[in-house]
């Protein structure tokens, strides 16, 4: 049975990967019934699923321009995206984003304007990632009014602009709630790493804990070579490595070649996970003996 939430509209905004944004958005409503689910993206992007695509009936398709830019499509999630429902909260999901665990939702979570996974790289205000977020409209209509009138402060990334560059003005001027970290990582795992079961989850970096090897290597082959530029896949291989999944890493390396060529990180890449194939099985046979296998 889905978990029920009718006060909830699920958002998922984006004009590059229709077939990726649509799987993550039916991997969530497969777990959870929302009050919306929203699609926001363009036509050319709909036009690009294979013909046998199918899009399930409750997706509402709401066509905008093609965000041609990381900050268009900021400025579309700050100014616009709190037009798209009437609903109180919006749970907003990528291409990369989805729920897992539909039994770790807590009525908790609506007692707070914000919450996203922890950033580990901040030392203060670390609450957080907006790939995998809930939102009240209120918090939304609010951050759109300061958006608005200070538009120099919109840096590129608009999780960035609401959790840290007008978090106060939010907090002292708006009354908004934004969870604490012990609430944060219950609800949402990217970077900080996974603390027990989390309601849902953000990042290439963390395909390794959801897929197995067959699941993984489908949805990776999937992706286009632009998706292997950033630090998401770096994180992912090592991620694999450690775990012993060598031809998975291996093939993340490769596509990274692919798009870059042979860089100092993924030459280092290449030979950690040569390194720890090589090592490891030793290690073990010094340790604990041969098997006869």
């Amino acid at each position: 049975m889905r978990l029920d939430l009718p006060n909830i509209a699920l958002v998922c905004c984006d004009t590059r990967d229709a077939k990726l944004s649509l799987e993550s958005i039916h991997r969530t409503i497969q777990r959870v019934a929302f009050g919306e689910c929203i699609y926001v993206t363009c036509q050319a992007a709909l036009d690009e699923l294979p013909a046998n695509f199918q899009i399930d009936p409750s997706v509402e398709i709401r066509l905008v321009e093609p965000f041609a830019s990381i900050a268009d499509y900021s400025n579309y999630v700050l100014k616009n995206a709190h037009l798209v429902s009437l609903k109180p909260y919006f749970l907003f999901v990528q291409w990369d984003s989805w729920v897992l665990q539909a039994e770790s939702w807590t009525p908790e979570f609506l007692e707070y304007d914000y919450i996203g996974a922890v950033w580990p790289h901040h030392s203060d205000r670390r609450v957080g990632n907006g790939g995998f977020s809930l939102r009240s409209r209120r918090l939304m209509l609010a951050a759109a009014s300061l958006a608005e009138r200070g538009c120099e402060r919109i840096l590129e990334v608009e999780d960035d602009f609401i959790c840290r560059v007008v978090r106060s003005e939010l907090e002292s001027q708006h009354e908004c709630r934004f969870a604490p970290e012990r609430v944060a990582n219950r609800f949402s795992a990217e970077r900080q790493g996974w603390r027990g079961a989390p309601f849902g989850f953000h990042g290439l970096l963390n395909y390794g804990r959801v897929f197995d090897h067959s699941e993984l290597s489908d949805r990776l082959a999937d992706l286009r070579s632009s998706y292997f530029g950033d630090r998401h896949s770096f994180d992912l291989t090592k991620y694999l490595t450690s775990q012993g999944r060598y031809k998975d890493a291996r093939y993340v390396i490769k596509r990274r070649v692919q798009l870059s060529g042979w860089t100092t990180k993924n030459i280092k890449l290449f030979i950690g996970n040569l390194m720890h194939a090589w090592l490891v099985p030793k290690i073990a046979a010094q340790f604990f003996g041969r098997t006869n296998d």
